[in-house]
């Protein structure tokens, strides 16, 4: 089963590290992580067997939610129900 968490400050580098290893241009990862610190950040993480799979992050303003990023570790795609 797959748990939620909310991206925060303890979380941050965990969700960090994946983004790099999923995409491995240093200036996104730079870029990201300014937008993972704004006060408008919504993002959630999940984790399989207490290792982080996947995220989802996106921007809250205005009444209004734009998708930032979603990610997801290779071998946990397309597995439908098998996790």
């Amino acid at each position: 089963m797959i748990h939620i968490k909310r991206i925060d400050q303890q979380n941050r580098d965990s969700v960090l590290k994946l983004y790099k290893r999923i995409y491995s241009s240093k200036t996104d990862s730079v870029m990201f992580l300014k937008i993972m610190k704004k006060p408008s950040h919504v993002g959630f993480c999940g984790y399989f067997e207490n290792n982080l799979i996947c995220f989802i992050s996106a921007i809250h303003i205005l009444g209004e939610i734009d998708i930032i990023e979603l990610s997801v570790k290779q071998e946990f795609r397309r597995r439908g129900d098998r996790v």
